[in-house]
């Protein structure tokens, strides 16, 4: 009875404790307020102690999404992705359907944030939800940010699929607002995240590779070429590890240009020899500058290092770019 009081708190606290204490016997009564309209606080309060007592169907979700009061339906909808599953993914998708079909704005953005949830299951329904959400309402940017905020790196395929050619609309304008910023973000990576992302990578480079490369990846007169915007940085890792691992001499050829004495002097020694130096920082090593700057490119892994440490164990001889070029 609690669960419906008109203090907070006190809902709050009988929902902790029935919760805390697993009183599993309180099932029934809970399930059978869920059935109850005449206080929707008493409604989501028993929605999630079921939840939390791992009590809740997958029925009682999709009758309460049902619901007329648009808090208790935006409750059920937020409570989906804690049981969806394979098995009643299905079930899901008509349930988002039959609501975006009733054309109602105030629950749209929540349709579009469980049609991300669903999309790990049925990936063309989800395309299809959102498409439709962006066609009934071109004009609305809190559904726009609701469609926009599940789409990380995949904007640009989800315009194409869901034919969103409206310049006008908001869906339209938002979308080529964040694929751009997209663009911009990885055309420039942030260092601090980097750092936090490959903190081995970055203290080592911090202490071994700016000397001759410079903090901004740009390279350092008469002593190292660029590594931002490098091919041999994210071009083909197994060339980059060979150059690391164990050296480079001679000419060097770096976006078109030759570098070459006197405009770089001395060869660049190989870091694979000194035995205190573990895989794994090397290889965060490698994936930090293959990320930072203006470079983007897949990271390295400790085998991978471990791996070509086998294959040219006991060279002593730095690569020449010519050999470099016969690696695979």
């Amino acid at each position: 009875a609690l669960l419906g009081s008109k203090n907070g708190w006190v809902r709050d606290y009988a929902q902790q404790t029935i919760i805390d204490k697993k009183l599993t016997s309180l099932v029934p009564e809970l399930t059978q307020l869920l059935s109850s309209n005449s206080n929707p606080l008493q409604v989501t309060h028993a929605l999630w102690t079921l939840e939390g007592l791992g009590s809740l169907k997958t029925a009682d979700i999709i009758r309460l999404a049902r619901s007329s009061d648009w808090s208790v339906c935006i409750q059920a909808l937020s409570a989906v992705s804690q049981d969806l599953n394979a098995g009643n993914s299905a079930q899901y998708v008509t349930l988002a359907n039959e609501l975006v079909n009733q054309k109602d704005e105030s629950i749209a953005p929540y349709i579009a944030f469980l049609a991300h949830k669903l999309e790990k299951f049925d990936a063309e329904a989800t395309v299809g939800l959102l498409q439709k959400l962006s066609l009934m309402y071109p004009r609305d940017k809190y559904i726009a940010d609701a469609i926009i905020s599940g789409l990380e790196d995949h904007e640009d395929d989800f315009m194409k699929k869901a034919h969103i050619t409206d310049s006008t609309s908001v869906i339209y304008k938002k979308l080529n607002s964040t694929i751009k910023n997209a663009i911009n973000r990885k055309a420039s990576r942030d260092p601090e995240v980097l750092a936090r992302l490959y903190p081995l990578g970055a203290e080592l480079f911090n202490s071994t590779c700016q000397t001759c490369h410079g903090q901004d990846g740009n390279g350092v007169k008469s002593l190292g070429p660029p590594l931002n915007k490098s091919e041999w940085v994210t071009g083909d890792k197994h060339k980059l590890m060979a150059i690391v691992l164990f050296g480079l001499t001679g000419p060097i050829k770096v976006n078109g240009h030759v570098y070459k004495a006197p405009e770089i002097y001395g060869d660049m020694p190989g870091i694979g020899y000194d035995a205190s130096l573990k895989n794994e920082e090397i290889a965060q090593l490698l994936s930090f500058i293959r990320n930072n700057w203006q470079n983007n490119s897949s990271p390295v892994k400790e085998e991978e290092i471990v791996q070509m440490r086998k294959k040219y164990n006991g060279r002593q001889l730095a690569f020449t770019q010519e050999e470099l070029e016969k690696i695979q």
